[in-house]
């Protein structure tokens, strides 16, 4: 199966909501690319803040999901101030996408970390893995 980032066109580069440069992609799954976008309001900053920005194209989906997309998103705003989930900054969309603005995680997701990192590996590992599995349970739970 395609990903998103094999079947939309790259966006690196482009500005989003007038607030958001996409620098680079983060990743991609079946509906959405997510890239790192540096918030230009901040750009002057010493610090200047990044955000992880979702976007899942509109054109080629069935109705039924794009009402799984707007059900994401009010999901996920309902739960944003959970602890254990990414907190999400903004949503919306436009003729051709969904936009889902997120904090930026550094060190990536969960997956990048158990199999690419093995974060969870060697010693304290037993522990680190308990802590992010009652993270990820408050997370659903919220």
């Amino acid at each position: 199966m395609k990903t998103a980032a094999q079947s939309m066109p790259s966006l690196t580069g482009t500005m989003v909501d007038d607030h958001y440069e996409l620098q680079s992609i983060l990743g991609s799954g079946t509906y959405g690319v997510v890239y790192k976008a540096l918030d230009k309001r901040t750009a002057a900053d010493p610090s200047p803040t990044h955000r992880a920005v979702k976007i899942m194209r509109k054109a080629g989906r069935k109705k039924f999901e794009i009402a799984n997309i707007r059900r994401e998103i009010a999901l996920h705003a309902t739960v944003a101030c959970a602890r254990g989930v990414v907190r999400m900054h903004d949503a919306f969309d436009d003729a051709e996408y969904f936009y889902i603005v997120l904090d930026l995680i550094p060190g990536g997701d969960l997956f990048t970390q158990i199999c690419e990192r093995k974060a969870y590996e060697g010693e304290g590992g037993e522990a680190r893995a308990r802590a992010a599995f009652i993270s990820l349970v408050d997370a659903v739970y919220a």
